[in-house]
């Protein structure tokens, strides 16, 4: 069995393929997500907004590919992972690692022995993932819930993967879970649309971007989202190339009235808004039917989706500004939410990753007769 990095185009259309073939192997196409292939082709060739270069790697045995994984790094993160109640030492540097599958566990142990001699020879003292390529963006490993599908920024692996994980001295690090809401158990308080006056009251409005607006509205957004997110022990500010690359295509992926903002009353439009949720409906049947390509045909799919009714939807993120926090406008925008996905016939809201050490969040979502989906973690090797 051997280790190598990505070269030529047969290595990268063999790491490209690989999960939809273990897919068929173990019968779970149908859970599997892919990530998206003009992504990974991004990291390759190094023409996206992460600043480091990000190598592919390929383990084969006996000439057949057996496990990819990628390895970066990040300054940025080694000073969060460095400081705070969640530091994993106080000087870190990690060797990040992501998109990572196997199909047994000699696949995992020669990827984890490759990862660690890098991280070892570049004066490494953790490997940090799967995380692509950041835990902000898209990562983690299913811990419970493996029947449940995956979704879209969300990640999925069979029952076997984190024991393989923890088979060769990783920890579970930043525990969380997805979550689902059955729309039409949402109790009757929580659907209902606020009136303008109750918005009025609370000293906001609530708007919603157009496709045609989408740009400006994701400026908007992000120095809200980065001050909302900037307690979490992972987190690392989001700056204009990195929010486009990861928006990139939502206009072609949203549902305008699934997208909620709290704007202050007194503030100027193009200011940042007070509160936000961003839904869209869930693609993941497209991306499994192209295997994560996102082609003409599959793009004209995610242009009409919403259309379809009896679909599930996405909450990818929601925030508040820590200023405007516990003044109820998080119960306003969702209400919002609620109201619009019921009146467009979505069945399912599922939503992505909620640490467990914030409780607050899960209840907002257990109020609303949700429950969790996935188990999720990080997971961290120290190598010292």
């Amino acid at each position: 069995m051997t280790v190598s990095p990505v070269r030529t185009r047969a290595d990268l259309a063999a790491f490209l393929e690989l999960p939809a073939r273990l897919g068929r192997d173990e019968g779970t196409s149908g859970l599997r997500v892919p990530l998206l292939r003009s992504e990974i082709r991004s990291w390759h060739t190094g023409r996206t907004w992460f600043p480091e270069p990000i190598e592919l790697l390929l383990a084969r045995t006996g000439g057949t590919v057996t496990g990819r994984t990628t390895a970066h790094r990040c300054a940025a993160l080694d000073a969060r992972l460095s400081t705070g109640p969640q530091a994993l030492a106080p000087t870190v540097r990690a060797l990040c690692f992501g998109a990572t599958e196997f199909a047994d566990e000699h696949a995992a142990a020669e990827l984890f022995e490759a990862l660690g001699a890098r991280a070892r020879n570049t004066g490494c003292t953790h490997l940090f993932g799967p995380v692509s390529p950041l835990p902000n963006t898209t990562g983690g490993v299913v811990t419970a819930g493996f029947a449940e599908r995956g979704f879209f920024d969300s990640p999925w692996n069979p029952a076997h993967v984190p024991a393989a994980y923890e088979a060769h001295g990783f920890i579970r690090w930043a525990q969380a879970d997805s979550w689902i809401v059955d729309l039409g158990g949402v109790p009757a308080a929580r659907a209902t649309a606020p009136t303008a006056a109750e918005a009025a009251a609370a000293g906001v409005r609530l708007r919603h971007p157009s496709r045609v607006g989408t740009r400006r509205f994701v400026r908007r957004l992000r120095p809200t989202l980065n001050r909302a997110f900037a307690a979490l022990p992972y987190y690392t500010e989001i700056g204009p190339a990195q929010m486009a690359g990861q928006t990139a295509g939502l206009e072609a992926l949203m549902d305008p009235a699934l997208i909620v903002t709290a704007d202050g009353l007194d503030d100027h439009p193009a200011a940042p808004p007070r509160c936000f949720a961003l839904v869209v409906p869930d693609p993941t049947a497209i991306l499994q039917r192209h295997d994560g390509r996102l082609g003409p045909r599959a793009v004209a799919e995610l242009l009409t989706s919403h259309r379809t009714r009896g679909r599930d939807a996405i909450l990818l993120i929601q925030g508040t500004d820590p200023d405007h926090s516990g003044s109820g406008l998080l119960t306003l925008v969702l209400r919002q939410v609620y109201a619009n996905l019921i009146a467009g016939g979505y069945r399912r809201l599922r939503v992505t990753s909620i640490g467990r050490d914030n409780p607050g969040s899960a209840a907002v979502f257990d109020r609303a007769g949700g429950r969790p989906l996935h188990g999720l973690t990080t997971y961290v090797r120290d190598l010292r």
